[in-house]
């Protein structure tokens, strides 16, 4: 059963990650670099990380949950309005990247509709 739970949380991972545009986006707004996102990941290197951000790949198993998590973290920084983050952190591109109201912060991302 494990292996069931495993693979559950895997796909529903892969479903809640941003489009691949945004991937790198929420990195930059978070002002990650490709090394730090790749350790925060664990287990990957930073040239995984870019594969997913230009989607040539998509992250599998652990990983892809490592890393949806990491994006999720990194929308709740641009959403927080951070003043560290660049200007492509503005509240507005905030709004479409994380849920937005969320005041108990345990809502799940909920990536932006596609058009």
């Amino acid at each position: 059963m494990a292996a069931l739970e495993e693979l559950t949380q895997e796909l529903t991972a892969r479903k809640q990650l941003p489009a691949v545009p945004m991937r790198r986006a929420l990195r930059l707004a978070a002002g990650a670099s490709l090394e730090r996102t790749a350790q925060a990941v664990g287990g990957v290197t930073h040239e995984a990380v870019r594969t997913w951000e230009l989607g040539k790949r998509e992250p599998r198993g652990r990983n892809a949950i490592a890393y949806a998590a990491v994006l999720r973290r990194f929308a709740q920084l641009a959403s927080d309005g951070s003043q560290d983050a660049p200007e492509s952190a503005s509240p507005a591109v905030a709004g479409d990247l994380a849920t937005r109201e969320q005041p108990d912060r345990e809502r799940e991302y909920q990536p932006p509709p596609t058009p």
